[in-house]
């Protein structure tokens, strides 16, 4: 399974390249383009266990809990040696501090309350989880500060915390592999993973106001179309094709809005009518596209 954006990491990168975000989004944005890019160097580590081990590894998991009351996002669950291993990652352009009871704190002294919280959250949603699947596997959370130039203060043994220069060494101890086949446990999980979180937002889609033409999906700029059927950003040294570029158009509007209605001339609207409707039909016709 692929490293996906989040939902409204995608809905932002939309608006930023559609349409106009406000300074408050712009940083909620660079965020969570920060953080993803943490957890992709992480899937790039441990992906190397979990080849070689054959393990398990679940990622983004959006689940509900205490009764359906809460939902909460679990990063990373990696069966190994026969435990859970739960793996929250995180990559913050700063230092931060824990003190001897696990607490963290920014470096100045504040408390990093949210950080604390988020981490209790997560430890009882899914005990709550594995248990109500019936999978009585013990389960080790851990939290790992991925950025190499950033470091945690006031680090203890007993601390379930790993930073960059510990986080090899910690999986070339414990990443073994299983006695049991665990196979199973993926359909399982992801029969509880939530399409949507019910704190997603959703857009009143008006097409006059969204720029039309393709965009580079790697650094949203125009791309510019130099044959009938290819398109080229000059920046990322990118080409793709009409159907991409139509596969595109619908993945934009579907994040703005996965209810709105579409057809085949608002996507040829949307493309600054590079693509026709004729080629877009055609595409759907041939169960290339669906929308």
């Amino acid at each position: 399974m692929t490293r996906k954006k989040s939902f409204l990491h995608s809905q932002l990168q939309v608006l930023f390249r559609r349409s106009h975000l406000d300074d408050e989004n712009r940083i909620k944005l660079e965020k969570l383009s920060f953080g993803l890019s943490g957890e992709q160097s992480f899937d790039q580590i441990i992906q190397t266990y979990v080849q070689t081990f054959n393990l398990i590894h679940v990622k983004d998991l959006l689940f509900k809990y205490d009764n359906g009351e809460k939902e909460i996002q679990i990063d990373n669950i990696v069966i190994s040696n026969d435990t859970c291993y739960i793996f929250e990652v995180k990559k913050y352009n700063f230092n931060i501090k824990i003190d001897e009871r696990g607490l963290f704190f920014y470096e100045e002294g504040k408390e990093f309350t949210s950080l604390n919280v988020q981490i209790e959250r997560q430890k009882g949603a899914i005990h709550e989880l594995l248990k109500d699947i019936g999978y009585p596997m013990t389960i080790k959370h851990y939290l790992v500060f991925i950025n190499p130039d950033r470091t945690v203060f006031g680090l203890q043994r007993e601390h379930s915390v790993l930073i960059h220069n510990t986080l090899h060494y910690f999986l070339d101890i414990h990443m073994r592999k299983n006695r049991e086949d665990y196979s199973y446990f993926i359909p399982l999980i992801d029969s509880r993973r939530l399409p949507f979180s019910k704190y997603d937002q959703f857009y009143d889609i008006k097409l006059k106001d969204l720029a039309k033409g393709i965009y580079c999906e790697t650094c949203n700029g125009r791309m510019q179309r130099v044959t009938q059927r290819t398109y080229h950003c000059e920046k990322c040294r990118i080409s793709i094709g009409t159907l991409e570029a139509v596969r595109q158009l619908i993945q934009d509007l579907k994040f703005l809005n996965p209810h709105f209605k579409l057809d085949s001339i608002i996507l040829s609207q949307l493309s600054e009518n590079e693509i026709s409707s004729a080629t877009i039909r055609k595409y759907r016709k041939e169960d290339k596209i669906r929308f």
